[in-house]
């Protein structure tokens, strides 16, 4: 005769007590206390969700720590140029108002950047808010943020609409975003083009700069920065190429098709 399977069943709403029931040989259902059984178990388990919950505290922290350095370093001076500005404004525009006229261009920059810049920001307090926006949108206010915060030139040439895949949406605007910082950081660029093409079966990217560009073959295996670019496209299935060369700046490619 073929033997009853072992059936087991946890049950419990504090370690201490919980029980499990398993099916004997001749079908009677007994229960037994796993804390009598099994001496350390329970204190194993509460140290296990005492270091759980230590470690999403020790993240949560570090994210509010990150938050608050980029909004000191970028929204917080933002506005104190845009005060310095407005402060000598009156007094510049009698004595040129050429210049003048400049720095109120200048101040319409400063204050459209801290505007976006915030937004950004909000946007990495509630992701649920990052997967509702649309891509374009997404894309002109990281653009809006940047020129801003660094005053470097980005021409944008976007073409077409239409609703992506969240996970899609999200890879391709994050790509962008470490693209982006990857130009400020490292390109000494004064220009950078991103162009996108989008429909409903496929989206392509490209973000160029005029910057200092670097030798492909140089690149650390580790580099960070890239090898994220590279994961977040693999997420997507999307094809990713970085090109560049010494003098003559860096192109990021990305192709996303629909899967049929």
């Amino acid at each position: 005769m073929n033997q009853p399977s072992l059936v087991a069943n946890y049950k419990s709403s504090t370690p201490a007590s919980m029980e499990c029931t398993y099916d004997t040989r001749d079908g009677a259902f007994r229960s037994w206390d796993v804390a009598a059984l099994f001496p350390g178990a329970v204190e194993v388990c509460e140290d296990g969700q005492a270091l759980i919950a230590q470690a999403v505290e020790d993240a949560i922290t570090a994210e509010r720590n990150r938050l608050a350095r980029e909004l000191h370093d970028a929204v917080t001076q933002t506005l104190f140029a845009v005060s310095l500005t407005a402060e000598v404004l009156p007094d510049l525009w009698d004595i040129d108002e050429g210049e003048a006229r400049r720095s109120i261009e200048e101040l319409r920059q400063l204050t459209r950047g801290a505007l976006a810049e915030m937004r950004t920001l909000l946007f990495e307090l509630r992701p649920a808010a990052l997967k509702q926006a649309r891509l374009l949108d997404l894309l002109k206010q990281l653009s809006e943020a940047l020129m801003g915060r660094e005053r470097l030139l980005i021409c944008l040439d976007l073409d077409g609409d239409c609703d992506l895949p969240c996970d899609v949406k999200v890879e391709i605007y994050r790509i962008a975003q470490e693209s982006l910082n990857n130009v400020v950081k490292y390109a000494r660029a004064s220009q950078v083009e991103i162009k996108v093409r989008l429909d409903a079966s496929r989206v392509h990217m490209a973000i160029r700069d005029n910057g200092i560009g670097f030798d492909p073959a140089c690149v650390k295996p580790t580099s960070l920065g890239l090898r994220i670019m590279r994961e977040r496209a693999e997420s997507i299935q999307a094809e990713l190429q970085v090109t560049s060369w010494p003098g003559q700046g860096t192109t990021v490619n990305l192709d996303w098709h629909k899967s049929l």
